[in-house]
């Protein structure tokens, strides 16, 4: 077996071939690691998808992106995600979503977080795959990317809690917007928003409208200011992850500041193009508010003789007021009339 200490000393003939192997090595029952990951179809066949073979100078090279692209029609989108996840695994400190955990949150019959059970340091983000009740509201957060890199995630939003669970992704694809846009709509579900873009980005919402996808620019547009909110979302314990999404899980644990070389805080994101869908709950964030909405007490049902008295007493407080005051019709001050 080809051990990823090799790429030190010329075991490979790139990154991208070294990162893979080291994946595949990993997976490998052999090799003792405990490693996991979901039973995804389009995972599995990102993962199995890339051919390898030995180049003259006897190092491993995998195939390319492209050539992957050009043989099957597609991207390996998710498996990439997943490989850079496990290769570049950023320190704890300079991860900008440290407070994602990747644990499965106490969860009730019907697949809600039982939140009175949920314990710090033992619980994280993660729900297993469960069915959305048709009631609950839904959002759509969209980066857009031209044709490969456009990412989509879909929210479902618990009634009277505040919390929101992600239960689709649908990274990249080669498709235009329009055709995005297309496919959006296939699903049978109302969504309450669609939010997506930079604040520059007004041409693509504009291609997204005119499909008949009402797309909204973000409230939060700052960058910075966005990602604070999305932090503090996580913070309130209010965002919730489906396993089976495995691309949104390996950006979220591996999301990270470059602080290299000159020790100052704030530096640029590293590499955003690999982040795509966090990028689409970043926009679609910025819609949820700070905090869960209050959830207001029932008013007491009244008999009919308490609703008609009710309803008396509304009209009579009306006449009053109106007998007393009426607005001047040559649009003067309030004036009272003499009775």
């Amino acid at each position: 077996m080809i051990s990823t200490a090799e790429v030190l000393t010329g075991g490979f003939a790139n990154k991208r071939s070294a990162a893979w192997w080291h994946l595949r090595e990993l997976l490998d029952p052999a090799g003792g690691h405990q490693l996991a990951l979901p039973p995804d179809d389009t995972l599995t066949g990102d993962l199995t998808a890339p051919h390898w073979r030995m180049t003259s100078s006897g190092k491993i090279q995998v195939e390319s992106k492209d050539e992957i692209r050009k043989r099957l029609g597609r991207s390996t989108d998710d498996g990439d995600a997943v490989v850079m996840a496990f290769w570049e695994k950023p320190a704890a400190a300079d991860l900008i979503y440290r407070d994602y955990i990747d644990e499965y949150a106490p969860q009730r019959q019907d697949g809600t977080v039982n939140r009175p059970q949920w314990q710090e340091g033992t619980h994280g983000y993660l729900v297993r795959e469960f069915a959305i009740p048709s009631s609950w509201p839904r959002y759509v957060g969209i980066a857009f990317g031209g044709t490969r890199d456009t990412a989509l995630t879909w929210w479902a939003e618990e009634p009277g809690t505040g919390n929101y669970y992600c239960y689709r992704e649908v990274p990249g694809g080669g498709f235009s917007g329009r055709e995005h846009a297309r496919r959006a709509l296939e699903y049978p579900e109302h969504v309450a928003y669609w939010v997506g873009g930079e604040n520059s980005e007004d041409d693509a919402r504009l291609q997204w409208n005119m499909s008949k996808v009402p797309v909204i620019i973000p409230f939060i547009t700052d960058p910075e200011a966005a990602t604070d909110h999305l932090i503090g979302l996580l913070r309130e314990r209010r965002l919730f992850v489906m396993d089976h999404l495995a691309g949104l899980r390996a950006e979220l644990g591996s999301y990270a500041r470059d602080l290299a070389g000159r020790g100052q805080s704030g530096l640029r994101i590293a590499e955003r193009e690999r982040f795509r869908l966090l990028c689409s709950v970043r926009y679609l964030a910025s819609v949820w508010p700070a905090r869960p909405p209050e959830v207001s007490q029932p008013e007491p049902e009244l008999t009919v003789a308490q609703q008609r008295a009710a309803l008396a007493d509304a009209q009579d407080d009306a006449w009053d007021r109106r007998r007393g005051q009426v607005a001047d019709p040559r649009g003067g001050d309030i004036w009272s009339i003499q009775t």
